[in-house]
Protein backbone atom coordinates (compact mmCIF):
# COMPACT_ATOMS: atom_id res chain seq x y z
CA UNK A 1 0.00 0.00 0.00
CA UNK A 2 2.86 2.08 0.76
CA UNK A 3 4.74 1.35 -2.29
CA UNK A 4 1.48 2.17 -4.28
CA UNK A 5 0.89 5.55 -2.95
CA UNK A 6 4.47 6.32 -3.18
CA UNK A 7 3.66 5.77 -6.81
CA UNK A 8 1.04 8.07 -7.37
CA UNK A 9 3.06 10.91 -5.54
CA UNK A 10 5.98 10.42 -7.99
CA UNK A 11 3.33 10.56 -11.10
CA UNK A 12 1.53 13.37 -9.52
CA UNK A 13 5.17 15.24 -8.95
CA UNK A 14 6.16 14.43 -11.92
CA UNK A 15 2.94 16.15 -13.94
CA UNK A 16 3.63 19.04 -12.05
CA UNK A 17 6.81 19.32 -12.66
CA UNK A 18 5.88 19.07 -16.79
CA UNK A 19 2.92 21.72 -15.90
CA UNK A 20 5.45 24.41 -14.73
CA UNK A 21 7.95 23.61 -17.15
CA UNK A 22 5.43 23.95 -20.21
CA UNK A 23 4.23 27.66 -18.37
CA UNK A 24 7.64 28.64 -18.09
CA UNK A 25 7.87 28.21 -21.95
CA UNK A 26 10.35 24.87 -21.39
CA UNK A 27 13.97 24.75 -21.02
CA UNK A 28 15.96 27.69 -22.23
CA UNK A 29 17.55 27.16 -25.69
CA UNK A 30 21.20 26.20 -25.46
CA UNK A 31 22.19 28.65 -28.07
CA UNK A 32 20.93 31.30 -29.90
CA UNK A 33 19.68 31.41 -33.93
CA UNK A 34 22.84 32.80 -35.68
CA UNK A 35 22.41 35.56 -37.46
CA UNK A 36 22.77 35.73 -40.96
CA UNK A 37 25.17 38.61 -40.93
CA UNK A 38 27.23 37.41 -38.28
CA UNK A 39 27.70 33.82 -39.75
CA UNK A 40 28.44 36.36 -43.05
CA UNK A 41 31.06 37.91 -41.27
CA UNK A 42 33.16 34.48 -40.29
CA UNK A 43 32.48 33.32 -43.87
CA UNK A 44 34.13 36.56 -44.98
CA UNK A 45 37.20 36.15 -43.13
CA UNK A 46 37.34 31.86 -43.28
CA UNK A 47 37.18 32.60 -47.79
CA UNK A 48 39.90 35.20 -47.07
CA UNK A 49 37.98 38.23 -48.75
CA UNK A 50 39.39 40.13 -45.89
CA UNK A 51 43.16 39.73 -47.23
CA UNK A 52 41.85 42.09 -50.17
CA UNK A 53 39.40 44.10 -49.04
CA UNK A 54 39.84 44.47 -45.37
CA UNK A 55 38.93 42.64 -42.27
CA UNK A 56 35.73 44.96 -42.17
CA UNK A 57 35.36 44.88 -46.20
CA UNK A 58 36.19 48.41 -45.82
CA UNK A 59 38.76 47.86 -48.58
CA UNK A 60 42.51 47.99 -48.84
CA UNK A 61 44.72 50.26 -51.67
CA UNK A 62 45.72 48.19 -54.47
CA UNK A 63 44.55 45.31 -53.62
CA UNK A 64 40.85 45.70 -53.34
CA UNK A 65 37.73 48.00 -53.08
CA UNK A 66 35.78 48.69 -50.54
CA UNK A 67 32.46 46.68 -50.58
CA UNK A 68 29.62 48.93 -48.76
CA UNK A 69 26.69 49.59 -51.07
CA UNK A 70 27.68 46.72 -53.43
CA UNK A 71 24.13 44.94 -54.29
CA UNK A 72 23.50 41.39 -54.04
CA UNK A 73 23.79 40.42 -57.78
CA UNK A 74 26.97 42.79 -58.14
CA UNK A 75 28.17 40.61 -55.03
CA UNK A 76 27.60 36.88 -56.75
CA UNK A 77 28.57 38.22 -60.02
CA UNK A 78 32.14 39.48 -58.82
CA UNK A 79 32.40 36.48 -56.56
CA UNK A 80 31.82 34.25 -59.48
CA UNK A 81 32.59 36.07 -62.48
CA UNK A 82 35.72 38.48 -61.44
CA UNK A 83 36.45 40.64 -64.02
CA UNK A 84 39.93 41.38 -62.39
CA UNK A 85 42.46 38.38 -63.42
CA UNK A 86 43.93 39.25 -59.69
CA UNK A 87 40.93 37.95 -58.16
CA UNK A 88 40.20 34.33 -57.75
CA UNK A 89 36.47 32.72 -58.96
CA UNK A 90 34.97 31.27 -56.77
CA UNK A 91 31.89 28.66 -58.51
CA UNK A 92 29.15 27.09 -56.33
CA UNK A 93 31.35 24.05 -54.99
CA UNK A 94 33.71 26.39 -53.82
CA UNK A 95 31.33 28.61 -52.06
CA UNK A 96 28.14 27.45 -52.21
CA UNK A 97 25.11 30.34 -52.83
CA UNK A 98 23.88 29.24 -49.30
CA UNK A 99 27.10 30.71 -47.79
CA UNK A 100 27.64 33.47 -50.24
CA UNK A 101 24.37 34.39 -49.27
CA UNK A 102 25.35 35.27 -45.86
CA UNK A 103 28.49 36.64 -46.54
CA UNK A 104 26.16 39.16 -48.90
CA UNK A 105 23.84 39.95 -45.54
CA UNK A 106 27.38 40.94 -43.84
CA UNK A 107 28.34 43.29 -46.59
CA UNK A 108 24.80 44.57 -46.73
CA UNK A 109 24.49 45.11 -42.67
CA UNK A 110 27.57 47.43 -43.04
CA UNK A 111 25.46 50.53 -44.91
CA UNK A 112 26.16 52.40 -47.40
CA UNK A 113 29.63 53.44 -47.82
CA UNK A 114 31.65 56.64 -45.78
CA UNK A 115 30.74 59.99 -47.36
CA UNK A 116 27.54 58.68 -49.74
CA UNK A 117 25.05 61.79 -50.13
CA UNK A 118 21.67 61.91 -52.10
CA UNK A 119 21.64 61.39 -55.99
CA UNK A 120 21.80 64.43 -57.51
CA UNK A 121 20.52 63.21 -60.65
CA UNK A 122 16.42 62.44 -62.41
CA UNK A 123 14.93 59.75 -62.71
CA UNK A 124 15.74 59.48 -66.02
CA UNK A 125 19.68 59.83 -65.70
CA UNK A 126 19.10 57.03 -63.18
CA UNK A 127 17.98 54.74 -65.26
CA UNK A 128 20.70 55.71 -67.51
CA UNK A 129 23.39 54.91 -65.11
CA UNK A 130 21.96 51.76 -63.82
CA UNK A 131 21.85 49.94 -67.24
CA UNK A 132 25.07 50.79 -67.72
CA UNK A 133 25.79 49.01 -64.63
CA UNK A 134 23.53 46.38 -66.30
CA UNK A 135 25.62 46.53 -69.51
CA UNK A 136 29.00 45.93 -67.45
CA UNK A 137 27.96 43.09 -66.13
CA UNK A 138 26.54 41.75 -69.07
CA UNK A 139 30.09 42.09 -70.51
CA UNK A 140 28.48 44.93 -72.98
CA UNK A 141 30.65 47.97 -72.48
CA UNK A 142 29.69 49.52 -75.83
CA UNK A 143 26.17 49.50 -74.38
CA UNK A 144 27.26 51.12 -70.99
CA UNK A 145 29.78 53.75 -72.95
CA UNK A 146 27.02 54.72 -75.25
CA UNK A 147 24.58 55.27 -71.97
CA UNK A 148 26.89 57.06 -70.07
CA UNK A 149 27.86 59.10 -73.08
CA UNK A 150 23.85 60.31 -73.50
CA UNK A 151 23.98 61.16 -70.04
CA UNK A 152 26.69 63.51 -70.15
CA UNK A 153 25.04 65.29 -72.81
CA UNK A 154 22.02 65.90 -70.50
CA UNK A 155 23.49 66.12 -66.59
CA UNK A 156 25.43 68.93 -65.27
CA UNK A 157 27.60 69.70 -62.35
CA UNK A 158 28.81 67.08 -60.04
CA UNK A 159 26.61 64.01 -61.67
CA UNK A 160 28.10 65.09 -65.61
CA UNK A 161 31.72 65.06 -63.72
CA UNK A 162 31.08 61.52 -62.11
CA UNK A 163 29.66 60.32 -65.20
CA UNK A 164 33.00 61.04 -67.59
CA UNK A 165 35.13 60.04 -64.67
CA UNK A 166 32.96 56.71 -65.17
CA UNK A 167 33.47 56.51 -68.68
CA UNK A 168 37.75 57.52 -68.65
CA UNK A 169 37.41 54.44 -66.36
CA UNK A 170 35.99 52.09 -68.92
CA UNK A 171 37.83 53.77 -71.95
CA UNK A 172 41.12 52.51 -69.51
CA UNK A 173 39.63 49.49 -69.21
CA UNK A 174 39.27 49.53 -65.59
CA UNK A 175 35.72 47.66 -65.51
CA UNK A 176 35.70 46.39 -62.08
CA UNK A 177 36.41 50.35 -60.62
CA UNK A 178 33.67 51.53 -62.84
CA UNK A 179 31.22 49.44 -61.67
CA UNK A 180 32.23 50.20 -57.88
CA UNK A 181 31.69 53.56 -58.90
CA UNK A 182 27.99 53.86 -60.60
CA UNK A 183 26.94 51.35 -57.61
CA UNK A 184 28.29 54.06 -55.02
CA UNK A 185 26.37 57.13 -57.71
CA UNK A 186 23.33 54.76 -57.66
CA UNK A 187 23.51 54.11 -53.73
CA UNK A 188 20.80 57.06 -53.18
CA UNK A 189 19.23 57.42 -56.28
CA UNK A 190 15.41 56.66 -56.73
CA UNK A 191 14.08 53.95 -59.05
CA UNK A 192 17.96 52.38 -57.94
CA UNK A 193 16.43 48.76 -57.58
CA UNK A 194 13.82 48.76 -60.43
CA UNK A 195 13.58 46.03 -63.15
CA UNK A 196 15.60 46.30 -66.31
CA UNK A 197 11.77 46.61 -68.50
CA UNK A 198 10.87 49.61 -65.75
CA UNK A 199 14.33 51.61 -66.76
CA UNK A 200 13.67 51.24 -70.27
CA UNK A 201 10.09 52.77 -69.52
CA UNK A 202 11.31 55.26 -67.46
CA UNK A 203 14.12 56.40 -70.48
CA UNK A 204 10.72 56.29 -73.53
CA UNK A 205 8.84 58.23 -71.10
CA UNK A 206 11.56 60.89 -71.17
CA UNK A 207 11.71 60.52 -74.95
CA UNK A 208 8.03 61.39 -75.70
CA UNK A 209 8.12 64.48 -72.97
CA UNK A 210 11.26 65.43 -75.91
CA UNK A 211 8.20 64.70 -78.64
CA UNK A 212 11.42 61.77 -79.64
CA UNK A 213 8.96 59.41 -80.90
CA UNK A 214 11.41 56.71 -82.61
CA UNK A 215 13.76 56.72 -79.23
CA UNK A 216 10.74 55.66 -77.22
CA UNK A 217 9.54 53.22 -79.72
CA UNK A 218 13.05 51.62 -79.44
CA UNK A 219 13.24 51.21 -76.00
CA UNK A 220 9.35 50.50 -75.48
CA UNK A 221 10.66 47.14 -77.80
CA UNK A 222 14.04 46.96 -75.52
CA UNK A 223 11.17 46.29 -72.57
CA UNK A 224 9.10 43.95 -74.74
CA UNK A 225 12.24 41.77 -75.10
CA UNK A 226 12.95 41.35 -71.12
CA UNK A 227 9.24 41.62 -70.11
CA UNK A 228 7.52 38.55 -68.67
CA UNK A 229 4.90 37.34 -71.40
CA UNK A 230 1.81 39.33 -69.24
CA UNK A 231 3.79 42.51 -69.81
CA UNK A 232 5.04 42.20 -73.26
CA UNK A 233 0.81 41.74 -74.30
CA UNK A 234 0.51 45.02 -72.42
CA UNK A 235 3.92 46.95 -73.86
CA UNK A 236 3.01 45.29 -77.46
CA UNK A 237 -0.36 47.45 -77.13
CA UNK A 238 1.50 50.25 -75.97
CA UNK A 239 4.11 50.70 -79.18
CA UNK A 240 0.83 49.69 -81.71
CA UNK A 241 -0.93 52.85 -79.73
CA UNK A 242 2.51 54.71 -80.13
CA UNK A 243 2.84 53.88 -83.94
CA UNK A 244 -1.30 55.05 -84.27
CA UNK A 245 -0.09 58.29 -82.97
CA UNK A 246 -1.34 58.22 -79.79
CA UNK A 247 1.68 59.20 -77.95
CA UNK A 248 -0.40 60.84 -74.85
CA UNK A 249 -2.13 57.82 -73.73
CA UNK A 250 1.18 56.09 -74.14
CA UNK A 251 3.25 58.50 -72.16
CA UNK A 252 0.16 58.68 -69.70
CA UNK A 253 0.03 55.05 -69.41
CA UNK A 254 4.25 54.36 -69.14
CA UNK A 255 3.99 56.59 -66.17
CA UNK A 256 1.70 54.52 -64.49
CA UNK A 257 3.83 51.17 -65.28
CA UNK A 258 7.15 52.68 -63.39
CA UNK A 259 4.93 54.59 -60.60
CA UNK A 260 5.39 57.93 -61.57
CA UNK A 261 1.04 58.95 -61.63
CA UNK A 262 -1.56 57.23 -59.83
Amino acid sequence: MKKRTLNIAICLLTVLFIALLNACGGPPASQATPVPSEEGKALFTATGCGSCHGANAQGIAGLGPALPGHSKEAVFRQVRSPPSKSMPAYDSKRLPDEELEKIVAFIQSLGPPEGAGEFAGSMTEAAHLRLALVAIGAGDIADAKAHLTDLIAAAEGELEEEAQEVLKLLEEGETHAAEHELEEILLQAQGSEWSEVQLHLVLALDALERDENDDAAAHIQDAISLASDAEQTRLKGLLADLKAGRAHDVEHELGEMVGLVE
